[in-house]
């Protein structure tokens, strides 16, 4: 199977987002107890630098050679190939992440200019304008 393929499978687009979103209440968590602790976790280099862009793939990895039920992509039956899968799924989950958020955001958007859009006129074949950028919501804020 293509690589291309793979990587844009609902599979691994699936396994991506469990992975950003199992890090997602990880960083939660650990950020609190670091707070309650008097850290900084802004400035803690290690929870930044290394832990948080180490862990994705980890996880992605751990979760490849256990999980032998999820549907891999094309049957990957063999352990290395579920491993291969769940690091890059891992390396990428970010990048999943922000690519769905975004175009469900532009999905949002185009139902909401379809819904506030006057009906044409049948005469004169004119479109009233779409809502203004100014009236929409600011990225990210739904």
């Amino acid at each position: 199977m293509d690589p291309l393929t793979v990587v844009t499978s609902w599979q691994f687009v699936l396994f991506g987002l469990a992975i950003a979103s199992v890090m997602y209440v990880l960083r939660i968590v650990v950020e609190y107890f670091m707070e309650l602790g008097h850290i900084d976790p802004d400035k803690n280099k290690l929870w930044n630098k290394v832990m948080l862009p180490i862990l994705p793939v980890i996880i992605g990895a751990i979760w490849a050679t256990h999980l032998r039920a999820f549907p891999y992509p094309d049957n990957m039956v063999s352990r290395p190939d579920r491993l291969i899968f769940g690091l890059v799924a891992g390396l990428l989950s970010g990048l999943i992440y922000r690519v769905v958020k975004a175009v469900l955001y532009q999905k949002v958007i185009d139902v909401v200019q379809h819904i506030n859009k006057p009906p044409i006129n049948v005469a004169t074949n004119n479109v009233a304008p779409s809502v203004p950028p100014s009236n929409l919501p600011p990225r990210g804020q739904l």
